[in-house]
């Protein structure tokens, strides 16, 4: 038992982490899901120091010492405390939102107090900073903590407590929960959805099946697809169709690249095992369907069967006129923009211009105020800026430089290629869905890509002397 704590209990508190804020954005705020964020963020950093992955014959004193070696010296968290301490800034810097001019008594927009530091509609800065927080511990765990059997477990994990997340908000959704039912009517005037989280621990738990074989855990092929079925569930009732698309396509090329693995390097039977056990997990949403979901909402979801248009009537003029709000705020300050929460403020500012396409979004989508500029890199650009933008694209570059490092040190060596290559799959479909929402700024999806990216990366074996050898190899 100690050593299965000792091998596992960092990835289920990893986990645990990453998924957190699925299972909260039913039930509380952010600011109260910051808050339970950083408590888990603190007991997951404690299992990080303390209760690492060990290599074959390593003592836990040397473990210790070896990944906080690692961790200290990595140049990632050197970023990721720079990042921090942006964030915190942000948090302090945060400005109300909506003041009065005192001169004309009208409404006007009351950026933050201090307008050469980053800032915030107030609330926005305390998520961020969890965020942040959160993302540098899942990171730097998945970096330098999990060995080869933690990595899969992670993913197991993961994707097992986000298929609950999805049971638990779709249950929400009968019980009335107002959160729930208006995440599942996600019209495209929300800035973001949780279906895309949902859809990155869909396309883990994938990979996370078509490994059981090569660890022998054949016994929980039910468990695998349980977890894989529900994620899916999650993605395709919380997800706009096309973000739902974009996933199923990224699901079938993953699939066929987890079936050539196992052909590769397993014993033929074990195809039809995964194939078998991806049939189960097709059966959840049915069941999902079913037993847990009002009708009207599942028949919305499947609108698109009776010819209902993937994008709303005139999608791209509004989307060209939203983006034009979005660079005018932008162009007002280059490198910190408005502030994180304020575009939507714009949007009601300009509305009160009467721009026509404010009144036919009104019309279309029965009086929801729309907050999205339908290109969520440009709205990065505007409540960011330059720094904002960055803050994101910059740990992405670092981890995608140690991709490919270890990459090109493991050509000839054995390495798990479906978890290779779920981190570019994951990467490059966040990426794409930035240019129709802020899916790149949204919590739950930021740890989950993080997770996976940095997961992808170590899955290559990493250069080291021949007789060293980890407990997993």
């Amino acid at each position: 038992m100690q050593k299965l704590i000792s091998k596992y209990g960092l990835a289920a508190h990893l986990a645990l982490l990453a998924v957190a804020p699925l299972f909260l954005f039913p039930f509380f705020d952010e600011g109260t899901s910051a808050t339970v964020q950083l408590w888990l963020c603190l007991a997951a950093a404690l299992w990080l120091l303390l209760e690492p992955s060990r290599h074959t014959g390593e003592m836990l004193h040397s473990a210790r010492q070896r990944v906080a070696r690692a961790i200290f010296t990595d140049p990632l968290f050197g970023l990721f405390v720079v990042l921090t301490v942006v964030a915190a800034m942000r948090w302090a810097n945060s400005g109300a939102g909506l003041g009065v001019d005192l001169d004309t008594n009208k409404y006007c927009i009351a950026l933050p107090p201090v307008n050469w530091l980053p800032g915030g509609v107030a609330g926005q800065g305390k998520t961020w900073f969890a965020t942040v927080v959160s993302a540098a511990c899942i990171v730097e765990g998945c970096r330098h903590a999990l060995g080869k059997s933690a990595r899969l477990s992670f993913l197991f994990t993961s994707s097992l407590l986000a298929g609950l997340a999805a049971l638990t908000a779709l249950c929400c959704t009968r019980c009335g929960n107002e959160s729930a039912i208006a995440a599942v009517k996600c019209g495209y005037a929300r800035q973001s959805f949780a279906g895309t989280a949902f859809g990155l621990y869909f396309l883990a738990s994938l990979v996370a099946l078509s490994g059981i074989f090569e660890h022998k855990w054949n016994r929980l092929l039910l468990v695998f697809s349980f977890a894989a079925g529900s994620t899916a569930a999650g993605a395709f009732y919380f997800s706009p169709l096309p973000v739902a698309l974009a996933f199923a396509a990224a699901a079938i090329l993953v699939m066929i690249g987890c079936m050539a693995y196992i052909g590769l390097y397993s014993r033929a039977a074990n195809i039809l095992k995964f194939f078998v056990g991806i049939l189960f997990a097709a059966l959840i949403p049915v069941v999902f369907a079913t037993c847990f979901v009002p009708a009207e909402l599942t028949e919305l979801k499947l609108a698109f069967i009776n010819g209902a248009p993937l994008f709303p009537e005139h999608f791209l003029e509004a989307r060209k006129e939203l983006a034009e709000v979005a660079f005018k705020a932008w162009r007002g300050d280059l490198w910190l923009g408005d502030g994180a929460g304020y575009f939507p403020l714009r949007l009601r500012f300009a509305a009160a211009d009467g721009e026509w396409w404010y009144e036919e979004w009104w019309r279309l989508w029965g009086g929801i105020v729309p907050v999205s500029s339908l290109d969520g890199w440009l709205q990065i650009l505007a409540e960011r800026g330059i720094v904002g933008l960055a803050s994101l694209l910059l740990p992405l570059a670092f981890m995608a430089f140690t991709y490919v490092w270890r990459l090109a040190g493991s050509i000839g060596r054995h390495s798990f290629l479906p978890l290779c290559g779920l981190g570019v799959v994951s990467v490059a479909l966040v990426l794409a869905e930035g240019f129709l929402d802020a899916a790149p700024v949204r919590p739950d999806v930021l740890l989950a890509l993080g997770a996976i990216f940095a997961l992808s990366a170590s899955a290559f074996p990493q250069r080291k002397k021949s007789e060293e050898k980890s407990e997993d190899d």
